[in-house]
């Protein structure tokens, strides 16, 4: 892949966007780019890594497998997430493995040529600020959602969640979540039983709020949806 084209991948994900192409360009040519095939770990728990990764393709699942029935899915990440910012920042060890849920293409940059690149770069310090108080955001709604929500209100505020982070309108003015998640993964994410994610998706498929499209949820009825987590 030339330079070019690196930037242009690079430009499409959100810590990079609204760069300079100079600065694009720069850290284009300080990454390197690595293909993992589905169940590969990435990071591991508690792992001191040396490099920061971003997902260009494929889907990564953030999870603890400490508990020792089962393993707890915290999130999962898309094309254009970050990985291990946050040790970058801190110095400690991962806070969750990351594991392939698919074959998925990520981009690497080391550790520090990347804190050298925030120090170069402000812009690209604001970005990692906003992308960081986003999650901070979704994380305090996360845990609202396990208090105080009934299966139905949290698989709402998850699909939400998931809409705010990667939706893409459809031609109908639905929010796809071009995402292959199961409801196995929303019952995981919503700490529910598959069982009561069917019941919950069946419910709100007969009100038109959702449907499941190409192995893809759609959120119709957004405003159903908030309705309903309130």
């Amino acid at each position: 892949m030339t330079e070019d084209s690196s930037a242009a991948v690079l430009s499409a994900m959100p810590l990079f966007q609204g760069l300079p192409e100079a600065t694009l360009k720069y850290v284009a040519d300080h990454m390197e780019r690595r293909w993992f095939p589905k169940g590969i770990t990435l990071l591991m728990k508690q792992e001191r890594g040396h490099s920061i990764l971003f997902i260009e393709k494929g889907l990564a699942r953030v999870c603890d497998k400490s508990c020792k029935k089962n393993e707890v899915l915290i999130a999962l990440l898309g094309p254009g997430e970050v990985i291990g910012e946050i040790h970058a920042l801190d110095g400690e060890g991962h806070s969750a493995d990351v594991i392939a849920a698919l074959d998925t293409t990520c981009w690497f940059i080391e550790k520090k040529v990347f804190l050298e690149c925030l120090q170069k770069f402000p812009d690209l310090m604001m970005n990692l600020l906003r992308l960081t108080a986003k999650r901070l955001r979704q994380s305090t709604n996360q845990i609202a959602l396990l208090s105080t929500q009934d299966t139905p209100g949290r698989l709402a505020r998850q699909l939400q969640i998931l809409g705010d982070q990667c939706g893409v309108p459809t031609d109908d003015g639905g929010i796809e979540i071009p995402l292959p998640i199961t409801q196995g993964d929303l019952a995981a994410l919503t700490g529910t039983s598959r069982q009561s994610i069917n019941a919950a998706f069946t419910q709100f498929r007969s009100l038109k709020a959702v449907d499941y499209r190409n192995c893809h949820f759609v959120i119709l009825r957004p405003d159903l949806l908030e309705q309903r987590c309130r």
